[in-house]
């Protein structure tokens, strides 16, 4: 019987260990966590001499208007999002993935940078601020990844591998998003026959701020 009881205890343990120090991966991303400010200084690419001001537009919204000075501007995210702006995540995710949360509801950030009309035309400048890797730089090969600010409503994880009907690329999500806003990594592996794209929550090394022209 005591050698019973020590099996049975031994068992436990293992299963506490094992059950209980889980790690993060495709399948568990972890708790995410938010982020509410973006501050760009001095972005790579195209130049922004021009831009006075920055607007956040969510669904073709601006939601909030910060200046652009000394080429760069810090914006602070608002807590939240009217619920027009919303959509619900299941409307925005491919089938066949595994929403913790169906009734969540999201939307996705879009940083425009622009200037006053002048008086002598109706002209508006449009530049757009993009925050991602620069391993694609000359390698064909490198994985390319671009960083979005996506607002939820309530706490949702999403896991799963779907296909992508037209070009047949895997499309791997691995997300925890927190209530309010989150900053999210899309990466495209170009050594994969297919393009397999990831979605998660972790930031990869060479991430910087990019500024594109509208056109």
């Amino acid at each position: 019987m005591k050698e019973k009881r020590l099996f049975l205890k031994a068992a436990m343990f293992i299963l506490f260990v094992v059950g209980g120090c889980s790690k993060e991966g495709i399948d568990n991303p972890g708790d995410g966590k938010n982020v509410y400010v973006i501050n760009v200084k001095y972005p790579e690419g195209e130049s922004c001499s021009r831009v006075e001001f920055v607007e956040l537009v969510c669904n073709y919204t601006t939601i909030l208007k910060v200046d652009f000075v000394d080429f760069g501007f810090t914006a602070k995210l608002p807590e939240t999002v009217d619920d027009f702006l919303l959509e619900k995540i299941t409307d925005n995710m491919p089938k066949g993935l595994k929403i913790t949360n169906p009734e969540a509801k999201i939307t996705y950030l879009t940083l425009r940078g622009s200037n006053q009309a002048s008086k002598s035309s109706s002209y508006k400048y449009y530049m757009y601020f993009e925050y991602r890797n620069m391993a694609s730089n000359g390698d064909d090969t490198a994985p390319e990844t671009e960083g979005d600010y996506v607002y939820v409503d309530s706490d949702v994880k999403i896991t799963g591998t779907v296909i992508e009907d037209f070009y047949n690329t895997p499309l791997v999500y691995s997300l925890a998003l927190k209530k309010g806003w989150n900053l999210i990594f899309c990466t495209v592996d170009h050594t994969h026959e297919k393009n397999k794209t990831t979605y998660s929550n972790k930031e990869p090394k060479g991430m910087q701020w990019w500024a594109r022209d509208n056109f």
